[in-house]
């Protein structure tokens, strides 16, 4: 099933940043060009 994979990525991913503590983007409607703000 590709949506439990995407609910996987998404729950690993808030996982990382909430470990991170770094916004690694804007918003999460950003393009995703660049990481950190330039």
């Amino acid at each position: 099933m590709s949506a439990n994979r995407y609910i996987r990525f998404v729950e690993l991913s808030s996982g990382v940043i909430r470990n991170s503590r770094i916004p690694l983007y804007s918003s999460k409607f950003s393009k995703r060009t660049y990481n950190q703000h330039q």
